[in-house]
């Protein structure tokens, strides 16, 4: 069995059983964009079982320029070590678009990803079990100079596993939607969320393993 695997089924495992009706999701969105909104996981990474923590904060709500001009979005900052990603999203009715992520080390700009048109980083809204969500998009990475370096296009499909999956994790028990995000190449990542409070847990191709341990939000969360 491959790490993945061990990883994903261990996961699988941690989760508890399924909620009796998916009212008991309560409301907002999956992944609530709000000035000031952060949250704090511990990232286990499952080959060397290092462990370290990550905090990501909605820092700002500001117009994009270059080729993106005219699009206004959220400026999501996640830090991780001496390693930082600097994410735009727009929030839209039916997806969270993400556009554009600068990453930094040491606090040097070290690449610049512009995606074209969009990739999905979240529903808008609470979706239906069973649903599947084509995610087609190309991404340009240029360097701190602004040469472009690289062009790759990119196909997912995320699938709806479930929208009553209790799961715990350090933050506590959520009850969440849990998504899988696949390639031609087979599975991705698979994803928690929960409405009203954002991502709870994801576990990535790498055996990289987020869970919530703290989040703060500017506005709580609806029962």
């Amino acid at each position: 069995m491959s790490k993945w695997m061990a990883a994903l089924a261990a996961a699988l495992v941690a989760c508890g059983g399924h909620s009796a009706n998916q009212s008991e999701l309560g409301s907002g969105p999956l992944l609530p964009l709000e000035v000031g909104n952060k949250w704090v996981y511990k990232v286990t990474d499952g080959y060397t079982m290092q462990i370290q923590s990550k905090t990501t904060s909605v820092a700002e709500f500001k117009a994009m320029d270059g080729s993106k001009a005219g699009i206004q979005a959220y400026v999501v900052r996640s830090d991780m070590g001496n390693t930082t990603s600097i994410t735009w999203l727009e929030k839209q009715p039916e997806q969270i678009r993400r556009h554009r992520e600068d990453s930094l080390v040491a606090g040097q700009l070290t690449e610049i990803r512009v995606v074209d048109p969009w990739s999905l980083r979240a529903p808008g809204a609470i979706p239906t079990a069973g649903q599947k969500v084509d995610d087609i998009f190309r991404e340009d990475s240029f360097n701190p100079a602004g040469a472009l370096t690289m062009s790759k296009p990119f196909a997912f499909q995320w699938t709806v596993d479930s929208v009553s999956e209790k799961v715990t994790v350090p933050a506590g028990e959520f009850t969440t939607v849990r998504m899988t995000r696949q390639s031609a190449g087979g599975k991705d990542k698979v994803v928690w969320w929960t409405p009203g409070v954002g991502k709870i847990k994801e576990l990535d191709s790498n055996a990289l393993l987020e869970e919530l341990e703290s989040y703060q939000l500017a506005s709580p969360p609806s029962p």
